[in-house]
């Protein structure tokens, strides 16, 4: 009996240890699209951490509804119904999205699958890796170590970082009848948190987006931009800007980001434009080791933002928009000075419309005066506590960033 079970559990180990090894053979040769995945630390095996508000659960109703939503016609899917569903799915299975780390490169190859699944082919899709050393030190503060990264607790913790110091952006060109461009941007990386409101909310209504203009004829070509790296120090979107040409920078009309947008019920977006100089050339220097929050106060109290004939056009489109879908879009221009990626582009005088969901009232976290911060950086930022405790405000706010989003891509801004 003894030597029956020995042979059992000799068996069994053997089966182990080849599933295993096909686990790592499968993670080794998976390559994202139009780049060659580098050979990296296989952590297959690692066990993820049991953390209240992170739920690893049966497929919810909201994706099997998202499922049967896909095979319809987008056309008839009330706006930001799919991005309810994809902020739940990151939430849900790629929290503590850290730049530069393993978890950050499985949910950039999940959007690259999604967009992929919706209709769009390889050749839409570019995946821009840049290493840790080509962004260290050209950004407001990014001048760390490798070493500090990696002792940053707050933004890395559960998942390893890539060992080859790499992180990546996520690129889709929608083609229109102009060569002019608008790019789309939002952050996908996070805290060690699970990231619902920073920054899958925007992520998801990129993807939602980018769904939608499959069955539009779009007379501008949008890009849109999922950045990686954004946490530290903006350094996805410092790479993908030094990476344009001048042909690239010359189509451009705007930038558009999306950033935190369900942290409250207030849908703002910013539209506006500085004159570069003004940016950085006139910012004290003694400013720029200070972390975000004392450049931005500066920046409040002493920037003038400006509009044009692109920021005139894109109120008239809010304006509209409000009556045709009874919600309430608010045009705020001071939220072109709260950070995000937009800023490198800001930097650069270029116009940009920022995209932000806020609490308003008096309070301590306060990015723009009499606006607040709820769950950002916090491990309430998770889907099932945010809807839980504020039924309907991720509903509302996905459908009115989805129809202003929409609004502002097919418009035709030539002269």
């Amino acid at each position: 009996m003894k030597k029956i079970v020995m042979l059992m559990l000799t068996c069994l180990l053997i089966f182990f240890l080849l599933a295993c090894q096909g686990v790592r053979d499968a993670y080794e040769e998976a390559e994202p699209v139009q780049i060659e995945q580098p050979q990296e630390v296989d952590y297959s095996e690692a066990e993820e951490p049991e953390e209240e508000g992170y739920r690893e659960t049966e497929q919810s109703e909201e994706e099997e509804a998202q499922e049967e939503l896909s095979e319809e016609n987008i056309g008839q899917v009330p706006y930001g119904t799919l991005s309810v569903g994809f902020i739940q799915h990151l939430s849900d299975n790629f929290y503590s999205r850290s730049p530069f780390s393993y978890r950050e490169m499985e949910a950039a190859q999940w959007i690259v699958d999604e967009l992929l699944a919706m209709g769009y082919e390889e050749s839409d899709i570019y995946w821009q890796e840049f290493h840790w050393e080509s962004v260290r030190g050209h950004t407001l503060w990014g001048n760390r170590t490798w070493e500090e990264l990696e002792e940053d607790t707050w933004i890395w913790g559960h998942f390893p970082l890539r060992q080859n110091q790499l992180s990546q952006n996520v690129i889709l060109t929608v083609p229109g009848q102009s060569s002019s461009t608008i790019i789309v941007g939002a952050h996908y990386d996070s805290v060690i948190y699970a990231g619902a409101s920073d920054n899958a909310s925007g992520t998801a209504l990129l993807m939602e987006s980018a769904y939608r203009m499959l069955d539009h004829d779009n007379y501008h070509t949008i890009i849109y931009i999922f950045f990686g790296a954004e946490e530290p120090g903006l350094f996805g979107v410092y790479y993908y800007y030094n990476s344009m040409s001048d042909e690239d920078l010359d189509n451009l009309i705007m930038m558009v980001n999306a950033d935190i947008l369900i942290e409250g019920p207030y849908v703002i977006f910013g539209a506006g434009y500085a004159p570069s100089q003004y940016w950085l050339e006139a910012l004290p220097e003694d400013l720029l080791d200070m972390g975000w929050w004392w450049p931005q106060r500066w920046w409040l109290e002493n920037l003038e933002i400006r509009g044009n004939h692109l920021t005139v056009q894109i109120d008239e489109i809010a304006d509209a928009l409000n009556q045709q879908h009874g919600i309430e879009l608010i045009s705020d221009y001071r939220f072109v000075l709260s950070p995000s990626d937009h800023w490198m582009f800001a930097f650069a005088g270029h116009t940009v419309v920022n995209l932000i969901g806020m609490e308003p009232g008096p309070g301590q976290n306060q990015i723009i005066e009499g606006y607040n911060t709820t769950v950002v950086h916090t491990p309430q930022d998770e889907f099932h506590f945010i809807n839980e405790t504020w039924p309907g405000v991720m509903e509302a706010n996905m459908k009115a960033f989805s129809v202003l989003l929409e609004g502002i891509l097919l418009a035709n801004y030539s002269d």
